[in-house]
């Protein structure tokens, strides 16, 4: 369960970028929630977080997609990624900022095109 200030832009955001459907999770409180999200994870988003203090922090594994084209719907979506994709001795990883400034660390693998698209520079 995620705290944050605007659930359904939050649902959005996050569906887009792990390429999930949002559904209303409690339509009296304005939550929406994420199902099944790349075998199993469950997001839920709650809205009452005030202005600054969002502080979540998520780390996801892509796996069966090319983790360019996952960072790709995230800037596309309106995340931030001052990093770019990153070498890691497991693969490859990007940390995106949310519109709220929440964190995603995403980790997977990428394709040669997209390490040189999105490398650290």
């Amino acid at each position: 369960m995620l705290h944050v200030q605007d659930a359904n832009k939050m649902a959005k955001f996050y569906g887009a970028v792990l390429d999930a459907s949002p559904e209303v999770a409690a339509p009296n409180f304005g939550a929406w929630r994420l199902a099944n999200v790349h075998g199993g994870l469950e997001l839920e988003f709650w809205p009452g977080a005030r202005e600054h203090s969002v502080t979540h922090r998520l780390c996801v594994n892509v796996e069966g997609e090319d983790l360019g084209v996952t960072l790709e719907r995230a800037l596309a979506s309106g995340g931030n990624c001052d990093g770019g994709l990153e070498i890691t001795t497991n693969g490859m990883r990007a940390v995106v900022r949310d519109p709220e400034g929440g964190e995603i660390e995403l980790h997977g693998i990428a394709s040669a095109d997209n390490v040189r698209r999105h490398a650290v520079r």
